[in-house]
């Protein structure tokens, strides 16, 4: 009975130990417009108050979800860390992406805002989505008032 007892015990463990955790769900509460209307925020561990609060805090492998609303913020992309709004009907963000020298860093499903046209519907001064030096995913997300809406050096 021991060793059966053991040799369980040992299989519970090797399961364990061998498995791979996916990466952390970080949840931005919704905008002021927004609501809580995704279903996938559900398992989500943590909520933050801007998407880049989120961001920051998350780790490579980490998913930041955003829920919908305008969010008026610009975003410094982070290494290995995913970006996913509720769609770009969605979840808008008015301000500017940075993508600066990161690896496997994703945006998707939303839409961004040039800041200069929201505020004083003035459009075509910034570039949106800058992709510096980096390897980034850009999905689902459309770009709106901008110079360039995706612009890549």
């Amino acid at each position: 009975m021991q060793k059966a007892l053991v040799f369980v015990l040992s299989l519970a463990l090797a399961g364990c130990v061998s498995s791979v955790p996916e990466g952390r769900q970080l949840m931005v509460r919704p905008a002021v417009d927004g609501e809580y209307d995704d279903p996938s925020v559900a398992g989500a561990r943590s909520s933050f108050d801007t998407i880049q609060d989120a961001i920051d805090a998350a780790a490579s492998g980490d998913t930041v979800l955003v829920s919908s609303g305008t969010y008026l913020e610009d975003l410094w992309m982070k290494s290995g860390v995913h970006v996913d709004g509720a769609g770009q009907a969605e979840t808008s963000l008015v301000g500017l992406v940075t993508f600066d020298d990161v690896t496997s860093a994703k945006l998707s499903g939303m839409s961004v805002f040039d800041p200069d046209w929201y505020a004083l519907g003035v459009s075509e001064l910034n570039d949106g989505i800058v992709v510096w030096d980096a390897d980034a995913e850009i999905e689902d997300v459309a770009a709106y008032y901008f110079h360039y809406g995706i612009y890549s050096l």
